[in-house]
C-alpha cells in the first residue's frame, strides 16, 4: 500500500467538526488548566507574603522584648505626682476618720472604774427626773467591773467605749422615752455580728466594739432618740435595729366611750367658721427598739519620712 499523506490543518479543523463533543471537553480541560494556574499562582504569592508579614513581626517582637525601656522623665514625673496625691488623700481621708472617733486617753484601772460608778450615780438620778425605768444594776455594760478592776493593757481601749455609751444613753433621757430595757456589751469585737463580704478585696478589716440598746418609747420619743445618733460625738454604725409595738392588738370598739347618738350624727350642724374635732380612737401601745451599735476603731497611719520618695508600684 501507498503511504498515507500527511495530515494537515483542514484534516484537524475536518476531525473537530466530526467530533464536536470531544472538542468542547479538549477546550474545558485546557480552561480548567489555565484556571487552576492561575490560583495556583495566586495562593503561592499569598503564602510567601503571609510568610514575610510574620517574619517581620516575630523580628520586631523579638526587638522590643530585647529592649530595657526607660521612662521619660516628664511622664515619670507625672506618675509620681500622681502616687504622691493619692497618698496625701488617704492620709486626709485617715486623718478624718480618726477625728470622728472618740480618742484614747491615758487612765488608770482604779480612775476608770471610779468614773463608771459615778456615771452610774448620775444616770439613776437623770432617770428618775425624767421618769425613765433603767434595768435592775444597770452598770452601762460593765457589770464585769463593778467589783473588780480591768486588765492594765485593755483600760483605755474600754474607756473609749465607756464614754460613748454614756454620751449616747445621757443624750436620749431627756428625750421622753418610757425606759432602757436593756444594754448589753458584746465581746470578741461584735466578730458574730459583723458578715463578711465574699465580693469584697482581700484586706485588713477594721476592728470595732458593739454593743446591743434596747429602749421602750412613744413614736415621737422614739425618732427623737433614733435622730440622737448621728449627732454623737463617736462614728457610731447601726448595725441592725428591730421595731415592735408593745401592745400589738388594737383597742376594741367598746374602748372608744362614744356616746350612741354619735354613731348617727358624728358632724353636728357648725356655724361659719367653727370646726368640729372628729372623735378619733389611739392605742396606748409603746414602741420597743432593740438597736445593734458598732464603735469602729480606725487604726492610726504613719506618715512616711519627708526623705523617704513615694514608690512607683
Amino acid at each position: 500500500h501507498a503511504p498515507s499523506p500527511e495530515k494537515t490543518d483542514s484534516d484537524s479543523m475536518n476531525w473537530f467538526k466530526d467530533n464536536p463533543a470531544l472538542a468542547i471537553l479538549a477546550a474545558i480541560a485546557l480552561l480548567g488548566t489555565g484556571a487552576t494556574s492561575y490560583v495556583a499562582m495566586q495562593g503561592s504569592t499569598r503564602y510567601e507574603q503571609a510568610v514575610s508579614d510574620f517574619n517581620s513581626q516575630a523580628t520586631t517582637i523579638r526587638r522590643l522584648q530585647a529592649m530595657q525601656p526607660y521612662p521619660d522623665p516628664a511622664n515619670l514625673q507625672k506618675v509620681e505626682e500622681s502616687v504622691k496625691a493619692y497618698e496625701d488623700a488617704v492620709q486626709g481621708f485617715q486623718a478624718e476618720l480618726n477625728k470622728s472617733e472618740e480618742p484614747l486617753v491615758e487612765i488608770t484601772p482604779q480612775t476608770f472604774q471610779d468614773n463608771l460608778r459615778q456615771a452610774v450615780d448620775e444616770i439613776q438620778k437623770r432617770a428618775l427626773e425624767k421618769k425613765v425605768a433603767l434595768p435592775e444594776k444597770f452598770f452601762f455594760g460593765f457589770e464585769d467591773f463593778q467589783t473588780q478592776l480591768p486588765p492594765l493593757d485593755q483600760t483605755k481601749k474600754l474607756n473609749r467605749e465607756f464614754v460613748v455609751i454614756r454620751k449616747l444613753v445621757e443624750s436620749i433621757i431627756p428625750l421622753g422615752i418610757t425606759s432602757i430595757d436593756t444594754l448589753t456589751r458584746h465581746d470578741a469585737a461584735g466578730s458574730k455580728t459583723k458578715l463578711a463580704d465574699p465580693k469584697a478585696p482581700p484586706g485588713k478589716a477594721i476592728p470595732f466594739d458593739s454593743f446591743t440598746l434596747g429602749i421602750k418609747a412613744p413614736q415621737n420619743s422614739f425618732v427623737a432618740a433614733f435622730d440622737k445618733i448621728p449627732e454623737s460625738e463617736a462614728f457610731l454604725v447601726v448595725r441592725s435595729m428591730t421595731i415592735e409595738n408593745s401592745n400589738p392588738t388594737p383597742p376594741s370598739k367598746a374602748q372608744t366611750d362614744l356616746p350612741a347618738s354619735s354613731s348617727v350624727d358624728l358632724l353636728p350642724d357648725l356655724k361659719a367658721g367653727e370646726s368640729e374635732k372628729l372623735p378619733m380612737v389611739f392605742g396606748n401601745e409603746l414602741v420597743k427598739a432593740e438597736i445593734l451599735f458598732e464603735i469602729p476603731d480606725f487604726p492610726e497611719q504613719p506618715n512616711p519620712p519627708a526623705d523617704q520618695p513615694a514608690a512607683v508600684k
